[in-house]
């Protein structure tokens, strides 16, 4: 195995501008800009279609002048589950994957304050901390390779780089090059592979955690019980962990390597402000129509990244391995503003219909840094992201106290790499002049495409169920 030693530990000072590329690219922006229906259970049971409603905690987050609806002040707070069930195929090969946990969609107060002489019937306050996204979940593609590899991508980066640029390389194909994988004929001055594995097990795990929260200031006012007027000043915070290890092990044992392992880990932290406004319109008492816009985000972003690269060969009973010292960089991500337009049917006493179509061109989003250009990766964001309309429609059943709610939301492909996502919700309540319970479920579909290295000859399919079931216990004061 020529004379190295057998573990190369290094530090990967002079490489930081190609691992700068790991992940600060489209699919971040496509990730921040992206918003689930989630909050109380009472506005997942209805799919999310509240924007002509109101009178809901959530709908802080989407349409404010919901606020404004209100005739009491109110106290919510809704834990829940949340699980998530893959199934991976890649090569023929199937692989299935779930995690779930405990977590919280919302805590909320809202502050009635009214009747008011004139117009003016009440002007009310409200504060609310809604989930807008879950990142827990983790995936397993697996399968046979095709004669392939991922060495095979290394070498030919390597080969365009030139060896006499070898601090130039990314973290990977350094991590190959230090492990071995690659080796430098000096008598052409390029690189090869001295070992191959030509048939063997390729696997690719993805393990993500984190969420996005808002933290929803507003102030809504009911201007003659026709009118509803609403502003919410939002606080953003992103946490997101995730950890991605690639492998390829030889089956067959016609390698020296018996196999290698690439790991990432990446931990993002973030938080931004935007403002919401919204107005709903009372038309009659059968009909009430509702718009909101949020405004662009700026969100203020950390990341700490880490690479690994480990090789086991026949007869080492250690691996030569690379490592790389943490790396922090810091960039912003500005998500595109979003648009909502809402109309709601009211029967009375005993039931409502109601409908959102929302608006989100993704190609606005911009990544920005002092100390990096991202022209290549904006443009990337403006040629494969698309512009999307989300749809939600919701309705109620009501007998006497009892509830029964259900829902629709699909929302349109981001990329071309997603199917975009269809959910199906439902869900009940009991209420009182003192107190209210909701419970809610929603099975969340969809469908991604991914590559395990490369477009050419590692595409693997990724259909993911999300289930979420929450409770939410309110109080009336």
């Amino acid at each position: 195995m020529v004379n190295k030693e057998i573990t190369v530990l290094l530090i990967f000072g002079a490489c930081l501008a190609n691992v700068e590329s790991h992940g600060q690219n489209e699919f971040d922006v496509m990730r921040y800009s992206q918003q689930e229906i989630g909050g109380t259970s009472k506005f997942t049971s209805m799919a999310g279609a509240f924007g002509a409603l109101g009178g809901d905690a959530s709908t802080l987050s989407y349409n404010p002048a919901g606020i404004a609806i209100y005739r009491k002040s109110e106290f919510t707070f809704t834990p829940g589950y949340y699980q998530s069930d893959n199934s991976s195929s890649y090569n023929g090969s199937t692989t299935k994957r779930s995690i779930g946990s405990l977590n919280h969609g919302n805590l909320g107060t809202i502050f009635y304050n009214g009747e008011h002489t004139g117009r003016w019937m009440s002007i009310n306050f409200g504060f609310s901390i809604n989930r807008t996204a879950s990142f827990r979940n983790k995936y397993v593609i697996q399968g046979t390779t095709n004669g392939s590899s991922l060495i095979d991508q290394y070498e030919n980066e390597a080969n365009s780089i030139g060896s006499d640029n070898i601090n130039s390389l990314s973290s990977g194909a350094l991590g190959a090059y230090n492990t071995y994988l690659l080796e430098i004929d000096t008598t052409n001055n390029s690189f090869y592979q001295p070992y191959r594995i030509d048939q063997g097990l390729q696997t690719k795990s993805n393990m993500s955690s984190g969420k996005m929260a808002e933290y929803a200031f507003s102030i809504g006012g009911n201007y003659n019980d026709r009118i509803f007027l609403g502003m919410t000043l939002v606080y953003n915070v992103v946490n997101y962990r995730s950890r991605i290890e690639y492998s390829e092990t030889d089956e067959n044992f016609n390698s020296e390597v018996n196999y290698f392992v690439q790991g990432e880990d990446l931990k993002t932290r973030g938080k931004g402000i935007n403002i919401k406004i919204g107005v709903i319109y009372k038309a009659n008492d059968w009909l009430r129509l509702g718009g909101a816009l949020h405004t662009p985000t700026r969100i203020e972003l950390q990341d700490d990244f880490e690479v690994s690269f480990e090789t086991y060969y026949d007869g080492y009973s250690s691996a030569s391995s690379v490592d790389s010292e943490l790396w922090e960089f810091d960039y912003s991500i500005i998500t595109p503003f979003k648009a909502i337009g809402s109309v709601a049917t009211i029967f009375g006493k005993q039931g409502l219909l109601s409908a959102d179509i929302e608006y989100i061109d993704y190609t606005l989003g911009i990544l920005q840094s002092d100390s990096y250009s991202f022209i290549e990766e904006n443009n990337n964001v403006q040629d494969y992201l698309k512009t999307a309309v989300n749809f939600r429609l919701g309705g109620e059943y009501r007998i006497n106290n009892l509830s029964l709610r259900g829902g629709y939301a699909n929302y349109g492909k981001p990329d071309n790499l997603n199917s975009g996502t269809i959910t199906y919700t439902g869900g009940m309540g009991w209420r009182d002049e003192t107190y209210f319970v909701d419970v809610a479920y929603a099975n969340i579909q969809s469908k991604e495409t991914h590559y395990l290295y490369n477009e050419v000859s590692s595409k693997a399919t990724v259909n993911t169920t999300k289930h979420k079931a929450t409770i939410t216990l309110g109080l009336n004061f």
